[in-house]
């Protein structure tokens, strides 16, 4: 398995992080993919002190400008603290503009004797190994950062899409990327698996995520399974189910904007 160059670099102080080119969207070369700084976000969330062992419910990532290659400082605090969660803000800036905020819902871990623990559907996806693969239609940015099999639908092609991803390469040189944070960056190419208007004459651009996870993912294949509808307001919604080898863990929904590809010679 070859490794992935890091999407993000630490910066000069605890703070601050430099995104690199791994981490660049298929939108723009200048800006990053949406997983990225989701996922970083999770990651600096996990590291702040929690009054018990706690694992995140609840991730909501608001894009609010495209957020650019080059320096981020990532700021973090507390909402809420108490013995059974914790509610913290994110937000994410570069050269002192606000262009990403998330908030984080950490429960108490404390496994409960309680009856019929998964009341989930079935899960009879087909595993990673009997998959084949699938490409993001542009080549290097963040997407190069994963293998990806994809057993029902994908990149190529248009509607519902059920997808395995394998990160293969660190969020963070340097840093081991948590569970949670790999399950975020790959939650957000859902609207490209299952996309359901032509790459090459539509836009569609990741606005936010919102994730509720069940458990913490395992392994190191996650699936996304998602399906994408379009309404009359320029706007998509896709919604998605997160798995791994031991079924379902979390759900999520993701908007998107739609804009048709000016062709050449338009102007916007």
């Amino acid at each position: 398995m070859s490794r992935a160059p890091a999407a993000f670099e630490r910066g000069g102080d605890s703070a601050e992080y430099i995104a690199m080119e791994g981490a660049a969207s298929p939108w723009s070369p200048d800006s990053c993919h949406g997983g990225a700084p989701a996922a970083l976000l999770v990651q600096v969330a996990e590291a702040m002190p929690a009054p018990a062992p706690m694992s995140i419910a609840r991730v909501t990532v608001d894009l609010l400008r495209a957020v650019p290659l080059g320096r981020l400082r990532v700021e973090c605090r507390v909402i809420r603290e108490g013995r059974k969660i914790q509610l913290l803000e994110l937000g994410l800036g570069a050269v002192g503009v606000r262009v990403a905020k998330a908030t984080m819902l950490r429960v108490r871990n404390r496994p409960e004797a309680v009856p019929n623990p998964l009341c989930a559907p079935d899960f009879t996806i087909p595993g990673p190994d009997q998959g084949r693969p699938t490409r993001a239609p542009q080549t290097g940015g963040f997407s190069a950062m994963f293998a990806m099999s994809a057993v029902k639908g994908g990149f190529e092609s248009q509607g519902p899409a059920s997808v395995w991803f394998r990160m293969n390469g660190p969020l963070v040189a340097g840093m081991a990327t948590s569970a949670a944070a790999r399950a975020l960056a790959a939650a957000d190419f859902a609207n490209g698996i299952a996309g359901v208007l032509p790459f090459e004459h539509w836009l569609y651009p990741t606005v936010d995520l919102n994730v509720s996870l069940l458990r913490q993912p395992t392994g190191e294949w996650l699936l996304i399974d998602g399906e994408t509808w379009i309404g009359a307001e320029g706007r998509s919604l896709c919604r998605i189910g997160l798995g791994d080898a031991r079924g379902w863990f979390g759900s999520v929904t993701q908007t998107a904007l739609l804009e048709t590809r000016l062709r050449e010679g338009e102007t916007a």
